[in-house]
C-alpha cells in the first residue's frame, strides 16, 4: 500500500475546513498495515492531523475488527488508500479510535456537552497533544466540535453525534465508545466519492489529534448487519461433501455487532446459477436466483432440507444463505461444495427422518417434470412459444401466441408446466421498442435446492426461482405448477431506469402432456441442462429411497 504525505499548513477556521495549501510536496511511502509519518511541517494547528482516503480499488468488508492501523503523530495531510469500492453509497461508515477493540453497537453512546471538557472524553493520557493548556486552545475538541447535534444511524441502532463540516462541504461526526466505564472518541466519515480540500477525488476525509498511539480503522453499516453460523447434518461447517444430495442445513442468525440472536427474520439458503426446474436455461451473463426462504425462531434458528445442485461444475455457481431484506439478500455467507462433478447413487438418511415423505413426494414429481421437460426439448425438439407486448401510452398488455405455420397471434397466453416456453416481452412506447428489464419469476414451485414442500416437522418455507433479462430477449421458464403444488408466475417489467412499471400474472397449464403446435426448437444448451437435472434429480431419489 502507498501512503501519500503532504506537507503544508492544517487549518481550522470556522466549522472545521480544510483548506487548500499553498504548498503541496508529496512523499509516497510503502508500508503493511501500519503507517507512521514523520515530516517537518508548517501550519497554524500543530494539533490535527488529516487523512485523504482514496479508493485503492478493492471491496472492503464490515467487519467488528479493524482493517488497518495508522499513526499520525506529526500535524501533517495524508493520502492514504482504503479498500471501499463497493460501499460508495451513503450508506458506510470509516471509523476510526485509538484503542483496537471488537466493536459492539451496545458501546457506542450519544455526545454530550460534558464530554468535551477538559480531562473527559479527551482526556490528558489519550490525547496529551491538548494538554496542559486544554482550555486555552481555540482548537481543542470542544472548539472543534460543540455542539452541532446529527443523529446518524450505525448497524441500525440511532445515535446523535457531534458533527463538524470539512472543506468541500463532508460531513464529520463524533461519537464516543464505552468500555467498562471507560470512554473514548469514535470519529466517522460517510465513504462516498467526494472532492477533498485540493479539488482532488476521495472517498472519505478524517481529521484526528496527533498522537503517538496508531488509530485503527473500521467499516460500519448503517444498516443492520448479520452473523451467519451454519451446521450441515449437525456438524458447524460450511461444506458440503457431495452435490445432489438431500442435507439439513441449520442457520444461527445474530446482530454482527451486538451478538443478539435475531427472532423472526427472513432468512434464506440462495442458489446463483444452479439448475433449478423454472429456468432450464442461462443466457449468457444473466445469472438466474433460487432461494427458499424461512423465518427463524425464538433462537434465531432456521432448519431446511437442502440439495445442492452444482453439476458437472461450479462456473459462475454459488451456493449461500443470507437474510432477505425487501427481496435482497443482506450479510451472505457462501457455502462450498467438495464433490461436484460426479453424481452418487447410495442412500442418505435425512434428519429428521419425518422428511423423508414429503421429500419422496416432491422428488417424484420434479422427476415428472423434468421427464416430460426432456421428452419437449430432446426427443421432440419442439417447445411453446409466446410473446408479450407492454404500451406505456395506454399501460395495457397484449399476448401473442406463436401458431405453425402462421406465425405470432394476438391470443390469450398460457404457459405450460413441464414445457420449454419461449418468451418475449417487448417494451413499447406508440409501438416503438424501448430498452428496459423484465423479472420473470415463479413463486412456491418445485426447487431441487430445497426438495420438499411441506410445513411439518420444519416450518414451511417461501420458494422463488427467478431471472432479471433485457426487453426484447428471447428466454425460456418451465413453469413446475404440478400435482399437490400450484405455483404463481409473475413478469415484473421496468423500464431503463428501474422504475416498476407494471406486473403481469401468467396463466398455467399445469397439466403434464405432449400438445402440438409447438415451435421448432433445437438447442444444445438446454438438451444438456435437462440431462444433468434429470441426473440429480434421480440421485435424490436413490438417496431417498434406496
Amino acid at each position: 500500500m502507498v501512503v501519500r504525505v503532504r506537507q503544508g499548513q492544517l487549518l481550522l477556521a470556522g466549522l472545521l475546513l480544510f483548506v487548500a495549501l499553498s504548498s503541496a510536496d508529496s512523499i509516497d511511502l510503502t508500508s503493511g498495515s501500519v503507517y507512521s509519518a514523520i515530516l517537518e511541517t508548517r501550519g497554524l494547528s500543530p494539533n490535527w492531523a488529516g487523512l485523504i482516503i482514496v479508493d485503492n480499488g478493492t471491496n472492503g468488508q464490515v467487519d467488528t475488527t479493524p482493517f488497518v492501523s495508522m499513526t499520525l503523530n506529526t500535524p501533517t495531510i495524508i493520502e492514504a488508500p482504503f479498500p471501499g469500492t463497493n460501499l460508495k453509497n451513503d450508506l458506510y461508515y470509516y471509523a476510526a479510535m485509538v484503542p483496537s477493540y471488537t466493536i459492539n453497537t451496545n458501546n457506542i453512546q450519544n455526545m454530550t456537552p460534558k464530554d468535551l471538557l477538559v480531562n473527559e472524553l479527551f482526556n490528558s493520557t489519550e490525547y496529551p497533544i491538548f494538554y496542559p493548556y486544554y482550555e486555552n486552545l481555540t482548537d481543542n475538541p470542544n472548539g472543534t466540535f460543540c455542539c452541532v447535534e446529527a443523529n446518524i444511524t450505525i448497524a441500525g441502532k440511532n445515535f446523535t453525534a457531534y458533527k463538524a463540516i470539512l472543506n468541500q462541504s463532508i460531513p464529520y461526526y463524533l461519537l464516543k465508545y464505552n468500555v467498562s466505564n471507560t470512554t473514548t472518541p469514535l470519529f466517522l466519515v460517510d465513504i462516498a466519492d467526494a472532492t477533498c480540500y485540493n479539488g482532488t477525488s476521495c472517498i472519505g476525509v478524517f481529521m484526528l489529534p496527533v498522537n503517538t498511539n496508531a488509530y485503527n480503522f473500521y467499516i460500519l453499516p448503517q444498516t443492520t448487519t448479520y452473523n451467519i453460523t451454519t451446521w450441515i447434518d449437525g456438524v458447524e461447517t460450511r461444506t458440503f461433501s457431495q452435490t445432489a444430495r438431500p442435507y439439513n442445513l441449520t442457520v444461527l442468525v445474530k446482530d454482527l455487532f451486538s451478538g443478539v440472536p435475531q427472532t423472526g427474520k427472513d432468512v434464506a439458503v440462495y442458489e446463483q446459477g444452479g439448475q433449478n426446474l423454472f429456468i432450464p436455461l442461462e443466457l449468457s451473463g444473466i445469472v438466474n436466483t433460487a432461494w427458499s426462504i424461512g423465518q427463524t425462531d425464538g433462537s434465531g434458528m432456521e432448519e431446511w432440507l437442502v440439495a445442492p445442485t452444482a453439476y458437472p461444475e461450479v462456473v459462475n455457481y454459488t451456493i449461500g444463505v443470507a437474510v432477505v431484506e425487501s427481496d435482497q439478500l443482506v450479510s451472505p455467507i457462501t457455502l462450498s461444495i467438495t464433490t461436484y462433478d460426479s453424481l452418487p447413487s447410495s442412500s442418505k438418511t435425512v434428519t429428521p427422518s419425518e422428511l423423508r415423505d414429503d421429500a419422496v413426494a416432491a422428488v417424484n414429481a420434479m422427476n415428472q417434470i423434468v421427464n416430460f421437460l426432456f421428452e419437449w426439448a430432446s426427443n421432440r425438439e419442439e417447445g411453446k412459444r409466446f410473446r408479450y407486448d407492454y404500451e406505456t401510452t395506454t399501460g395495457t398488455w397484449t399476448t401473442y401466441i406463436y401458431v405453425s405455420p402462421l406465425g405470432y397471434v394476438a391470443s390469450p397466453a398460457t404457459l405450460k408446466s413441464g414445457a420449454p416456453n419461449q418468451v418475449e416481452v417487448r417494451l413499447l412506447t406508440s409501438g416503438t421498442p424501448q430498452t428496459g428489464s423484465v423479472r420473470a419469476r415463479e413463486r412456491n414451485g418445485f426447487l431441487i435446492l430445497n426438495p420438499r414442500t411441506g410445513s411439518t416437522p420444519l416450518s414451511a418455507k417461501s420458494r422463488a426461482h427467478y431471472q432479471t433479462i433485457p426487453t426484447g430477449t428471447q428466454f425460456i421458464i418451465t413453469p413446475t405448477s404440478y400435482s399437490f403444488v400450484t405455483s404463481n408466475i409473475t413478469f415484473d417489467l421496468y423500464n431503463q431506469g428501474g422504475t416498476l412499471l407494471d406486473t403481469l400474472t401468467i396463466n398455467i397449464n399445469n397439466s403434464l402432456n405432449i400438445q402440438g403446435g409447438g415451435a421448432s426448437l433445437s438447442d444444445d444448451d438446454l438438451k444438456a441442462t435437462v440431462n444433468q437435472m434429470n441426473g440429480i434429480i434421480n440421485s435424490l431419489y436413490l438417496a431417498l429411497n434406496t
